[in-house]
């Protein structure tokens, strides 16, 4: 089979069906991570309801002149201001009691703080949601119930997905050769994952937030821009070479990569990130830090107290 990244050149029927194809092979594959991916199978599927609801009910205030785009990137801003962003209260609420029923389902730490307030109150907001002091309220009232891990996550679930709609309406007006910084040249967050592009070898890295893909310098840190190559390493995964562990002994931190000159299957970064934990736990272990996984972080891929 010829291997490609799903979502380049594809429909969007196309490219959720491949990538459930994709899924399952992973499960047959890689078993000791079929739980995790029986999680997320629901997750990606309520996810591209969610944003096929947000491209009905969203409508980004986006330049007609691309221009104004390039300008920015010359400046080096990244494009889209999160103040900025439109989001649909009515539809993300509906999406986030989605998720929280998937996780009632199938984890111990029942997220009933978030479920009970929202059912509770028909008045209540998205933003009441997310403000920092509904935050900092549901993190302290009962770890167990509560995670922080689990508080990112939803977050991720809910905002992720309305920041890639932003970034399809403007990537493809805009040309990001003169983007240079290790942040997202449209959102501003930081890579999740990396890969070395099969026809060369360039390193591209892929948005936390937006999904977006640009290339970088590989010998330089993406997080800090630490060049010393005393300072910087990786780490080859015995028996997968494909996968390697990008270190930088400047700021301490890590990124997953994936050399896709060594793939023989199709890729989805998505589902990439999750079958990698094992990844985390080796990093982790050796005292670096990811603060911007895709998927729950490997402490909870490790331990299994994300999913029971």
């Amino acid at each position: 089979m010829s291997n490609h990244v799903l979502g380049k050149n594809q429909n969007r029927k196309e490219n959720l069906k491949k990538r459930t194809g994709l899924l399952h092979q992973m499960k047959a594959e890689m078993p000791q991570y079929k739980e995790l991916l029986d999680f997320y199978e629901p997750v990606l599927e309520e996810r591209k309801k969610f944003k096929s609801a947000l491209r009905e009910s969203l409508h980004p205030n986006i330049a007609d002149d691309p221009g104004y785009y390039q300008l920015q990137l010359e400046k080096h801003i990244p494009l889209v201001a999160k103040t900025d962003v439109q989001f649909d209260n009515k539809v993300m609420i509906d999406h986030l009691i989605k998720l929280l029923q998937i996780l009632r389902a199938r984890t111990q730490n029942v997220p009933g703080i978030f479920l009970d307030r929202i059912t509770r109150n028909k008045n209540f907001s998205f933003e009441a949601i997310f403000n920092e002091s509904f935050l900092s309220d549901a993190a302290s009232t009962s770890k167990e119930s509560m995670p922080a891990e689990l508080i990112d996550f939803l977050v991720n679930e809910m905002i992720n997905p309305v920041l890639e709609i932003y970034a399809e309406k403007i990537r493809d007006q805009i040309e990001l050769r003169t983007w240079d910084r290790g942040i997202c040249p449209v959102c501003g967050e930081k890579p999740a994952l990396a890969a070395l592009t099969k026809d060369e070898g360039k390193r591209i890295l892929i948005c936390s937030s937006c999904s977006t893909e640009w290339k970088f310098s590989r010998i330089k840190c993406p997080y800090c821009g630490n060049h010393d190559q005393q300072q910087m390493s990786y780490l080859l995964i015995e028996k997968d070479e494909k996968y390697r562990i990008e270190l930088c002994d400047g700021c301490r931190r890590y990124l997953k990569t994936i050399d896709l000159r060594k793939t023989t299957h199709d890729v989805c970064y998505d589902i990439e990130n999750i079958i990698t934990c094992h990844l985390d736990i080796i990093a982790l272990n050796k005292g670096y830090s990811d603060r911007y996984p895709l998927a729950p972080p490997a402490v909870q891929c490790e331990s299994r107290n994300f999913i029971h």
